[in-house]
């Protein structure tokens, strides 16, 4: 969900939210409050029911509000297990179903607010993106769940190295495109480590299911970090390094890009 609002355009989508949740509240802060910069899972028990709240700060023309939605996950003979099955809902909220990686909604409220805090502070931090060469000849060639194979098998690849809390992450932005942020790491650094990650991977993704068949693919990737001038939030870090991307597959792919 997008921060900013017009009062019209938020009014239109509240039916559709009150469909989904048994309780929909918007609430304007007070003078002196700020909205919180993400999103927020919280889980309440009560004698009954087992209800996930969740809360996103967002402005209405202008003005700083919360937003507050909640609803009944279990009723109590079905929450005897309540903290696996809170760790299970949580996560279905924040990872990409079909790789297990941090999904876009992670990115926007959890990774951008952290990436945009770090230049102030003059925390180090780099992003990596990288893709699938070729990947729309790919899916005209194999199926879709041979593809969906090999999309989690990238993704798996690099969960290995950087799947640390919130401290490295993979995230899958689109069907095509995933993101590695590191921070406590300049570019440099992670762009000498994404290349010798990637001399020893192994480019080959074995089907499963149906007829075994093996699916080569290589891979585009680009580095940017917040010590580089010009890259100062999330925003710039982004650009920097989607346009490294461009030049990595304008060139043929299958390398990852020369640090600047």
């Amino acid at each position: 969900m997008k921060k900013d609002f017009h009062a019209q355009e938020l009014q239109a989508l509240l039916p559709a939210l009150s469909e989904l949740f048994e309780q929909v509240e918007l609430a304007e802060l007070s003078d002196g409050q700020e909205e919180h910069p993400g999103l927020r899972v919280q889980y309440e028990r009560s004698l009954d029911d087992l209800c996930a709240v969740i809360t996103r700060g967002l402005r209405v023309d202008g003005k700083p509000c919360v937003l507050r939605l909640s609803g009944v996950l279990a009723d109590a003979a079905e929450a005897g297990a309540s903290v696996r099955e809170m760790r299970i809902y949580h996560d279905e909220l924040v990872r990409d179903l079909l790789t297990g990686t941090y999904n876009l909604s992670f990115w926007n409220d959890r990774i951008c607010a952290k990436l945009n805090a770090c230049a102030p502070a003059g925390r180090p931090a780099a992003m990596a993106l990288l893709e699938i060469d070729g990947y729309e000849q790919l899916k005209q060639q194999y199926d879709e769940a041979d593809m969906g194979q090999v999309v989690c098998y990238v993704a798996n690849l690099w969960k290995r190295y950087y799947d640390e809390g919130d401290e490295k992450v993979v995230c899958r932005l689109d069907e095509n495109r995933f993101a590695i942020v590191c921070f406590g790491a300049e570019e440099i650094d992670l762009e000498s480590q994404m290349r010798f990650v990637y001399e020893k991977m192994n480019l080959v993704c074995t089907i499963t299911h149906g007829m075994l068949c093996r699916i080569p693919f290589t891979l585009s990737m680009a580095c940017a970090g917040l010590n580089e001038p010009g890259c100062t939030d999330t925003d710039t870090l982004y650009k920097a390094c989607a346009a490294r991307l461009d030049g990595v597959k304008a060139a043929g792919g299958n390398a990852v890009a020369k640090a600047v």
